[in-house]
């Protein structure tokens, strides 16, 4: 309310003083502490320091006496009171009225007490204001009624303002329990059943006389919306607390959450206190200055204090996402399944959650199953081979990088898929996704950081191995499928099998058993010559124009071009066998190009033979590949140089053992420089580690996808889905990186947009540049795969071309 125009002229004439006391956490008052008691202490303190500053005249000194006398006379007065009241024997009427009038008479003479401290017995235009602030009431269940009404009794004086921060449905929680126990010890004429309800009415008649709604100023709900809500810094310049979050986050753990989501993210807390409460816990986290590491993370002793430091930072985030996060968010069995969980090792746990989250989602649709947990079956399998459980596990290397278990058919897609249903069955499950999205992204994330920066050769590789256990045996599946169209449904399906009842273009299964065969580039009769013993010259001069034939038709990027899109062979590992084979056939013993065959025409083809073994492809299976772009390469360009030579060999008569070595390096050295890959650093190009930043990127791509594209498509059309499903993808990294609502806003400059459009794989789709850059047939071999057609597929070539 604005007051008059006549009574502002007055107030802009005086000069108001506010006396504030140190915030007094009534929370931690135990049984013997008297909160009354507490604030007279702090107000003789107050006056002994302002009695202090003052000079020393006789006057003043007589006015000293006068205040420590009142003080004198309001304890006498409080004891009484206090005394009294605690006696269970003073029946006398005279006393009764002794401590009702004592009551009356404090108030008075408190307000006589502040006004020699700031008066002085003076007439003065200021004003004085003592300010006490009570934090924390709601939370002394024992107690908090007795201070409410303590405060309301003795201190309401003009000259006192009383701040108290609380929770008003725990006070009235507080003030319900006193009027409970009260009903309880005096014969009551409400009648019992009713007594619950009536102790409630009195609650909030009592919070509304002692706290009326005209003082109280409600604190925001960080609940509803906090994009409103600003967190200051020193500049003044605010954030919102999502962002304030975030910006802390990234700066001290490398951390990236889902900074465009409109609903409240679950690091950000739910209320005022807790914000402060959060605040306290991330500025005591160590600052990481991640560029200055990334200069010394070559020399051990320095980079060695850097990941000292960042594990310290790591176990705390890890401690209060199980203290805050689950204790608040799950309910008692889900408690129990979460820290099983916790108890598996490392790198099976994205593998468990994927198993655990389907097997609840396949049983929860079958009434006649009983739900049970997958955590302790799996927690069995670690006590039958004799491996502790995580929890039992002092050393925290030991315990993250533990010796892995073969992954049968996890896949990164399928975490994502399970994450999305699962949390979409119940709020329950919406919570339990939310500690398991936030406990794999700092897993991982520290994974991430001990992978690139830690100087321990032993432990970057074992997260090395965690990051791909993530990744899982494929990276797409049918769930990253659906950005893409669907097959249409009269198109033949023998090469490839149906996963899970869809027939989407992004993710397929390739049959096993099953081998297609293609012609890639006819080569003359004069490379190899009419003379069946070659020498070592003349075989050199073989692979040199069989690379120049390959180079011509573009093999080697195409190759590499297609791999990107299978998820073998597996990086690291010879776990599996290579997926092709090369054969150099004379065109007269050819079957499948035998109507090609003309006028005696001769000559040789090279042909892939792809061999299908456990094969699965997706349009995003690249990502984990760049995570060790460099070691991928290497392998894959040592499989494909053996393949060749094996081919070589064959065709020549099977050359020795020296022989086959130097045409193996040969053909390894020009396959190197033929890379369509020129700078192999290892940065991936999408951070499938940051788990909760990555889904929600998936999410939406896949979402925005699927209301865009049309239930089926052309095998013409596949690369314009395929461009625009990466174009799709783009933008929500770029949004998610932006600077009006991303985290370029808070000044934390991400790049993955710019590293995904710029390789030149992505590049190629983006720039309609397949056609012209990649052999046309290793094109129509991925278009196979994808559309699953049969897998005998030759093409005819005419005399001369």
């Amino acid at each position: 309310m604005v007051p008059e125009e006549d009574v502002r002229e007055k107030l802009e004439k005086k000069r108001f003083c506010f006396h504030v006391f140190s915030r007094i956490d009534v929370s931690m008052l135990e049984n013997k502490e008297d909160l009354f008691e507490l604030i007279m202490s702090n107000l003789l303190c107050f006056f002994q320091e302002k009695e202090r500053n003052c000079c020393a005249m006789a006057e003043t000194r007589i006015q000293k006496d006068d205040v420590l006398k009142q003080f004198e006379r309001i304890l006498k007065a409080y004891y009484a009171i206090r005394d009294s009241r605690e006696d269970e024997f003073v029946d006398s009427y005279i006393a009764k009225v002794q401590y009702i009038s004592g009551s009356l008479m404090l108030q008075t003479m408190i307000d006589e007490l502040l006004q020699m401290i700031f008066y002085q017995g003076k007439f003065s235009e200021d004003q004085h204001y003592l300010v006490i602030v009570l934090d924390d009431l709601d939370l002394n269940v024992e107690h908090g009624f007795e201070m409410l009404k303590q405060m309301q009794k003795y201190f309401a004086s003009p000259h006192i303002i009383i701040t108290i921060s609380a929770d008003y449905k725990q006070l009235n929680e507080i003030c319900w329990i006193h009027f409970v126990k009260a009903f309880s010890a005096e014969k009551s004429h409400v009648i019992e059943e009713k007594v619950e309800e009536k102790c409630r009415e009195l609650g909030r008649d009592y919070i509304g006389k002692a706290l009326p709604i005209s003082k109280r100023i409600y604190m925001p709900d960080l609940n509803s919306d906090t994009r409103n809500i600003l967190v200051l810094n020193d500049s003044k310049e605010g954030d919102t607390v999502k962002q304030y979050v975030m910006r802390n986050m990234s700066r001290k753990m490398n951390i990236l959450y889902d900074i465009k989501g409109k609903k409240r993210h679950f690091a950000e807390p739910e209320n005022v206190r807790g914000l402060v409460s959060y605040h306290r816990f991330l500025d005591e986290l160590y600052d990481i200055d991640f560029k200055a590491w990334e200069k010394v993370k070559k020399k051990p002793d320095q980079s060695r204090i850097y990941m000292e430091r960042y594990d310290q930072n790591h176990e705390r985030i890890n401690m209060d996402i199980v203290n805050r996060l689950a204790n608040h968010l799950l309910s008692d069995q889900q408690k129990k399944e979460f820290y099983q969980w916790l108890d598996i090792r490392l790198e099976r746990r994205p593998e468990s959650a994927c198993v655990y989250m389907g097997s609840w989602l396949k049983q929860s649709h079958n009434d006649d199953v009983e739900l049970v947990s997958e955590m302790d079956s799996i927690l069995e399998r670690d006590r039958k081979t004799g491996k502790r459980p995580r929890s039992q596990i002092n050393d925290s290397s030991e315990r993250n990088h533990a010796q892995n278990d073969p992954v049968q058919e996890y896949r990164y897609g399928d975490l994502m898929e399970r994450i999305y249903e699962y949390g979409r069955e119940s709020r329950e499950n919406k919570a339990y996704v939310k500690c398991v999205l936030a406990s794999l992204t700092s897993e991982m994330v520290r994974e991430r950081v001990c992978f690139t920066r830690n100087p321990d050769h032993i432990r970057r590789e074992a997260s090395k191995q965690i990051l791909l256990r993530l990744a899982g045996k494929a990276f797409g599946s049918s769930w990253i499928g659906d950005m893409m169209p669907g097959r249409k449904q009269e198109e033949s399906v023998l090469f490839t099998k149906e996963v899970s009842g869809t027939r989407n273009l992004g993710y397929q299964e390739l049959i096993a058993g099953n081998e297609m065969t293609k012609n890639l580039c006819l080569i003359p009769t004069e490379v190899f010559g009419k003379r069946k013993k070659k020498s070592f010259t003349e075989i050199d001069e073989i692979t040199g124009k069989l690379t120049k034939i390959m180079e011509e038709n573009k093999l080697i990027p195409s190759l590499e071009w297609m791999f990107f899109f299978l998820n073998t062979p597996e990086i690291g590992t010879n776990r599996e066998a290579f997926p092709i084979r090369f054969e150099i056939v004379e065109l007269k013993n050819t079957t499948i190009a035998a109507d090609a065959i003309t006028g005696g025409t001769d000559g040789y083809v090279l042909q892939l033979r792809f061999e299908n073994i456990n094969v699965s492809c997706s349009i995003l299976e690249m990502i984990p590949k760049t995570l060790v772009l460099k070691e991928y390469l290497a392998m894959l360009h040592r499989k494909i140089s053996q393949k060749l030579t094996e081919s070589l060999s064959s065709n020549l008569g099977h050359l020795d053992t020296e022989i086959q070595e130097r045409v193996n390096k040969n053909l390894l050295n020009w396959i190197e420089k033929s890379s369509m890959i020129k700078e192999k650093e290892t940065r991936p190009i999408f951070p499938f580690y940051q788990v909760d930043y990555a889904y929600n990127i998936l999410k939406r791509t896949r979402r925005e996808l699927q209301e865009d594209n049309p239930e089926t498509c052309d095998k013409h059309e596949w690369l314009d889905y395929l461009k625009k499903a990466y174009e799709k993808l783009i933008d929500k990294m770029k949004e998610e990186e932006g600077k009006e609502e991303g985290y370029g806003k808070i000044g934390v400059n991400l790049d993955y947009s710019e590293r995904f459009s710029k390789f030149y794989f992505v590049w190629l789709s983006l720039n309609d540049q397949i056609k012209e850059q990649i052999n046309k047939e290793i094109v129509d071999i991925v278009h196979q795969i994808f559309y699953g057609e049969t897998g005998a597929i030759a093409t005819v070539y005419a005399e001369g071309e």
